[in-house]
């Protein structure tokens, strides 16, 4: 994860959309002499002219891979929420569980293939939540100590 503090001289093209795990915030802004679009993140935080923010990056210098960021104005930070993938993973694993029982062992083959789906989908939410806790200890050390 890369900090890159930048001061946002205009802001164009916000949009709100519910995706998941929840509300998110579509928009490009520009600073200096460079503009940034497409970006994305989690909730609706405030996006204003002349703010400045510390932004955590996936990506060193690639702003598509904006993770969260820190108001230095307001002090607002925003960061994705663990809340949503670990739940998701709850839900994988009680309808995993409850097939597993519906089924007789004539279906061996039908239960391995359906635990190989439950699988990978817990293992991209547990990546998805190991990915929101990086950006919010990299937005921790990112913020000045008061």
């Amino acid at each position: 994860m890369y900090p890159a503090t930048v001061t946002i001289d205009r802001v164009f093209s916000v949009a709100y959309r519910w995706g998941n795990p929840g509300p998110r915030t579509e928009f490009g802004f520009a600073s200096g002499n460079k503009r940034y679009y497409g970006l994305e993140l989690p909730g609706r935080p405030a996006i204003e002219t002349g703010m400045q923010v510390t932004a955590i990056l996936e990506k060193e210098g690639d702003w598509s891979s904006l993770q969260g960021w820190l108001n230095h104005t307001t002090g607002e930070l925003v960061s994705p929420s663990r809340a949503g993938h670990v739940f998701q993973l709850l839900v994988c694993a009680v309808i995993g569980s409850s097939v597993i029982t519906s089924l007789d062992n004539a279906m061996s083959i039908a239960i391995f293939l359906f635990l190989s789906v439950i699988a990978l989908l817990s293992g991209s939410m547990l990546w998805r939540a190991h990915r929101a806790t990086k950006a919010l200890a990299a937005l921790a050390r990112a913020a000045p100590a008061s």
